[in-house]
């Protein structure tokens, strides 16, 4: 199952659901919205039935 979903002004996102979800966002802890796109692409895919097979994973680029 394909689905095109709006996900900002501009921003397209495509998801093809085959059951299976892992995400693993990039952020930096000095920012405004902190990993809000990974943390949004997980919570999307899975309202769409995806199978999670890791937990979300959020990376700090700010730590050393």
């Amino acid at each position: 199952m394909c689905v095109l979903m709006s996900v900002f002004d501009g921003v397209k996102l495509v998801s093809c659901v085959r059951g299976m979800l892992q995400v693993f966002g990039l952020g930096n802890k000095t920012y405004e919205h902190y990993n809000s796109m990974g943390k949004f692409v997980d919570h999307k895919l899975e309202e769409l039935g995806a199978e999670r097979v890791f937990e979300l994973g959020l990376g700090d680029d700010n730590e050393k």
